[in-house]
């Protein structure tokens, strides 16, 4: 009888009962080239670590290893001093603890963070995390990042530039609540909430638009949007002090991965607003006193946009008129130069009350005692020039109309 082969084994400590261990040699084996067939499939790293305080390293792939800048495993293990919590940034230490808690009750959760480089520089990661278990039966989490340092570098300088336009600059879904997307800190500066708190009223605009206003605010930007896709409204939002103040909105809208986004600017025009209450009721109680003091030789008053160089409201008897709504300020000079008694006044009215000398100053005009005896006899006439401010949409108080108030009466008042 001849041997014709020998079989030795080494017993293992991986060996369990009637295994076979050089097949298992051979499914391992197996099992670790499709592992490095994913890992090199993966566009972005992975690692791993313990659940256990100070986050110990249990693994890190090639494409990782190129990220920080490591050579080897051991090369990454020995720098960090075998704990991962070492490389992760300083202040995303509570974040990633605070995440790592969310795993008792969930298997996974994304969230974004700062790693440690070789060379001591840090870059933006955004892991997708999820919970595993060893194979000695510790409880670890791996996570598949992708490098985001470039996208974050791009955020920040389009959220600086947020923060440098007069105003309050954001972006929101067009949906019911106008869900906000991202703003800059003008927004919450004008509103008095801080990101935290906003984000706790769920980061929506309806939240703090007047309500009678938020009623009709969809159809009001439908009816816009009929024709392009830029809107423009005036409406009140509501401070975290109970304030309610006006803005001037502009908005355009475009589509983002299928969802329809506004991206907004406005500016607070609460001044105007109340500056504008308050001229009308002024109008309104001139016109109620002139009601009152007209007189049967004759009584006239009105508004003239002179920047827009037309008449804008006008009430006479028909012997007192000098003007008609419509006509423009060059006329109503004239009329008024022209019906001068003395030829002196006349000719200041018309040097004085030029309208492109009128459109450069800011200066208030009265003048009295003027005498017109073709339109009404014994009358005085008092003209008033001022200016109305107006915000545009950089946040610079400009003056958008310059308006004139003409009053006359019968002497003998």
């Amino acid at each position: 009888m001849s041997i014709c082969n020998l079989h030795f084994a080494e017993p293992s400590i991986h060996q369990s009962g009637s295994e076979h261990y050089p097949q298992t040699l051979v499914v391992e084996n197996l099992a670790r080239q499709r592992q490095d067939l994913f890992d090199a499939s993966v566009p972005g790293g992975m690692i791993g670590c313990y659940i256990t305080p100070g986050l110990p390293f249990y693994f890190i792939n090639r494409q990782m290893l190129n990220h920080l800048g490591y050579g080897t495993e051991q090369e990454f293990v020995s720098d960090i001093g075998g704990m991962i919590i070492n490389c992760i940034h300083p202040g995303d230490h509570r974040l990633i603890n605070n995440a790592n808690e969310l795993l008792q009750t969930m298997e996974s959760y994304a969230t974004e963070y700062r790693l440690k480089k070789k060379n001591g520089t840090y870059i933006w990661l955004h892991g997708a995390v999820r919970k595993v278990i060893t194979e000695d039966g510790r409880p670890a989490v791996y996570s598949v990042c992708f490098d985001i340092t470039e996208q974050k570098k791009l955020r920040n300088e389009l959220l600086h530039l947020y923060n440098n336009i007069p105003g309050a600059v954001f972006r929101c879904r067009f949906d019911a609540d106008f869900s906000v997307i991202d703003a800059n800190d003008g927004l919450f500066d004008f509103l008095g909430y801080t990101r935290e708190e906003f984000a706790s009223m769920g980061n929506k605009m309806s939240a703090v638009i007047y309500p009678d206003d938020l009623a009709v605010m969809t159809d009001k930007i439908r009816n816009q949007l009929k024709s392009g896709n830029t809107i423009h409204n005036e409406h009140r939002l509501i401070c975290k002090d109970g304030s309610i103040k006006w803005i001037s909105i502009k908005a355009q809208l475009f589509q983002e991965s299928g969802d329809e986004q506004f991206f907004c600017v406005f500016v607070d025009m609460t001044e105007e607003k109340l500056m504008q209450a308050r001229n009308e009721e002024l109008y309104r109680q001139e016109m109620s006193n002139f009601a009152m003091l007209s007189s049967r030789e004759g009584s006239i008053q009105g508004r003239i946009n002179i920047s827009q160089d037309r008449v804008e409201n006008y009430l006479s008897t028909t012997k007192a008129a000098l003007c008609h709504v419509g006509d423009t300020y060059d006329q109503i000079i004239f009329n008024l130069a022209d019906s001068a008694v003395d030829p002196a006044i006349s000719e200041k009215i018309s040097r004085t009350m030029a309208r492109d000398k009128v459109c450069r100053t800011g200066n208030a005009w009265e003048y009295r005692r003027y005498r017109y005896p073709s339109l009404c006899p014994g009358q005085t006439f008092t003209m008033k020039i001022f200016r109305r401010p107006y915000p545009d949409l950089s946040g610079n108080m400009g003056w958008s109309r310059k308006n004139c108030i003409l009053r006359s009466r019968s002497s003998i008042y």
